[in-house]
């Protein structure tokens, strides 16, 4: 997951929706999911919701714990057409988790809506998973940011319930030698294939589009009712880009923490010299 900086600070509590939602993209992360928003909004879409839109309005995570607790713990009211209009009603289009952990909700909330089920072949999709995203939130150097971080610090244990929920694992699993215990090739691939047979059995074939990596502009663009834009179809997120991503994420939250705190200290130090210097000075007259 890419750390972005902070963009926007809304809190939608209490919004209503604005523009109709018109295309719910619910395939797995790591399944062409950031290539696939750039792709929609491309297209004309307004704010398909990713989850870098969660990293780039914290006011958001809120309300998304609200709804995983809901669904997961039975606390609260479970979110349905009243809530999400809050939290998504800006947006014409959602991709990528968190959205695809409430497939079911989000399809009996919006029943007009188009569907799309990202895919690629379900062992690959468990080695991109548990080698980039899952290692990156459980290290040791993102553990130092959140501590340093307060919007980490807000955003970071959201973050890692919402993977858990996409690995179909309980929140008490908190640890990556736990993680890489209890999800396994074979538990990866089953998981990959049980959500897109829920997702196939709760659209009608006419309402669903399978769509892979490669397949380009032509079946999406038909699918939609758009004409094919004259661009290449986008490629984003790709394995090989998500660390260098993951490292660029890393020196803006540094450079954010040495901002706050380098006055401070760089007046501490000058103190700390001059008091020595008068010290030195007294001695010696």
């Amino acid at each position: 997951m890419a750390l972005p900086r902070l963009r926007t600070w809304i809190d939608r509590r209490g919004a209503d929706r604005t523009v109709p939602m018109k295309v719910l993209v619910l395939g797995l992360p790591r399944t062409g999911t950031a290539s696939m928003t750039e792709a929609l909004s491309m297209l004309g879409y307004n704010d398909v919701y990713h989850m870098f839109k969660l990293v780039g309005n914290p006011p958001d995570a809120e309300m998304w714990m609200e709804a995983l607790q809901a669904k997961f713990s039975g606390q609260g009211k479970a979110y349905a057409r009243e809530e999400w209009d809050q939290l998504l009603g800006h947006c014409q289009a959602v991709t990528d988790a968190p959205a695809m952990v409430f497939a079911k909700e989000l399809i009996a909330a919006y029943p007009d809506a188009k569907v799309i089920l990202t895919l690629r072949e379900p062992e690959s999709w468990w080695r991109s998973f548990t080698t980039t995203i899952v290692p990156l939130l459980y290290s040791r150097p993102v553990r130092l940011l959140e501590y340093i971080d307060t919007g980490l610090a807000r955003l970071l244990p959201l973050i890692r319930l919402i993977n858990l929920a996409v690995m179909g694992l309980p929140p008490k699993v908190t640890t990556l030698d736990a993680i890489r215990r209890d999800f396994p090739p074979e538990r990866g691939v089953l998981r990959f294939e049980e959500h897109a047979a829920m997702i196939r059995a709760l659209v009608p074939s006419e309402n669903l589009l399978e769509y892979r990596p490669g397949d380009g502009w032509a079946p999406l663009c038909a699918f939609l009712g758009k004409e094919v834009p004259q661009a290449a179809y986008p490629q984003r997120n790709d394995a090989a880009s998500f660390g260098e991503e993951m490292r660029a994420g890393r020196r803006r939250v540094w450079i954010r923490f040495l901002t706050r705190v380098g006055l401070p200290v760089g007046i501490l130090c000058a103190a700390v010299a001059v008091g020595f210097h008068w010290r030195a000075t007294w001695i010696n007259s």
